[in-house]
């Protein structure tokens, strides 16, 4: 593994031939061994195609270190089970539980840090194979001197609505993150993992 720089690989939540691997054990294994997982999407509930970057690769990509702790996190609402510890715990397989506010009027995740905190990538996987209730989100971000959020991302405008992974490229030093539906009639945000780099 220490050549190889990438891997793409179909993935599911049962073994999809004898003697292979579900996503979960995958992605434990290939993490465990120095790769990143950088895209991950479903062609069904139970299966998909995952790629893998060697963090050690002749491209130098880093590591996904998620600075995100619980603590910073909140939320609107949330589903039973599915609190904001589910946004950062690491989990990828399709059938694990995930982050979900309720079906409520405008909702919102926001990540407030203890100081001004520098970042340079936003990271979401939306909630798998349902793309219709991929939402087209705006983020904004709130520094010191702000007295309002400012918006550094409108997915509909750079991605489009059905993106299973996001990857917002923006460097600046922040307080604060806000996510929440670009329009007021989405009553929910479901997502799959939440990293900030």
């Amino acid at each position: 593994l220490k050549y190889i720089d990438g891997i793409y690989v179909e993935t599911s939540d049962k073994p999809l031939y004898v003697g292979g691997c579900n996503l979960r054990e995958i992605f434990l294994y290939l993490d465990d061994h120095g790769f990143a997982l950088m895209e991950l999407e479903a062609a069904t509930l139970d299966w998909g195609d995952a790629f893998f970057v060697n963090r050690r690769g002749s491209n130098q990509i880093e590591a996904e270190e998620n600075i995100l702790k619980e603590k910073m996190l909140q939320c609107s609402s949330y589903k039973e089970g599915c609190d904001v510890s589910c946004l950062i715990d690491g989990k990828f397989s399709f059938r694990d539980p995930f982050f979900s506010t309720l079906a409520k009027k405008e909702p919102w995740i926001k990540v407030t840090f203890d100081k001004p905190t520098p970042i340079s990538e936003i990271i979401i996987f939306y909630k798998l194979y349902f793309e219709d209730l991929c939402y087209p989100i705006v983020v904004e971000i709130k520094t010191t001197n702000d007295d309002s959020y400012n918006q550094i991302f409108d997915q509909e405008v750079e991605h489009g609505y059905a993106q299973e992974t996001l990857r917002i490229k923006w460097s600046g030093v922040v307080d604060e993150i806000l996510i929440r539906p670009k329009y007021k009639y989405t009553n929910a945000i479901m997502l799959r993992q939440l990293i900030v780099k």
